[in-house]
């Protein structure tokens, strides 16, 4: 697996530090960008192309949800995992387009693996081509 790029997004700079020492404890992910609002989640995807957005679902502005459902119609390739606080959000997160949705109380090794089943299911589905932007 080559090396992944990863936005992560979250409104607290604690978690976003606990999640990006998670994800960079395995070499093969590479956090590039953090995020702390729904705004700045599509300025970057749009200028950065991340391979993985990890994202909260209570950010501020758009909240999870509503980012999910734009990153989806515009970039169509990107894998989006979304964190949730409750169970009762996994529905309603997947709905919107998320590949993905772990609790944000998950454990280190937890989410290296639902990150890695994420990527490895994306890739087994299609021959995907590298992300491509298009205009937000």
């Amino acid at each position: 697996m080559k090396s992944v790029s990863v936005l992560i997004a979250n409104p607290d700079a604690t978690i976003r530090q606990c999640l990006t020492q998670a994800l960079e404890a395995d070499s093969r992910f590479v956090v590039k960008w953090e995020s702390e609002n729904g705004a700045e989640v599509l300025c970057k995807c749009r200028h950065f192309a991340p391979d993985l957005v990890i994202l909260d679902s209570h950010l501020s502005g758009l909240d999870g949800m509503e980012v999910t459902k734009i990153l989806r119609t515009r970039l169509s390739n990107a894998r989006i995992i979304m964190t949730i606080s409750v169970d009762s959000s996994r529905e309603r997160a997947l709905r919107s387009g998320a590949d993905d949705v772990m609790m944000l109380d998950s454990g280190c090794e937890m989410i290296r693996c639902k990150v890695r089943e994420v990527l490895e299911r994306n890739l087994s589905q299609d021959n995907r081509t590298p992300l491509e932007i298009c205009t937000l």
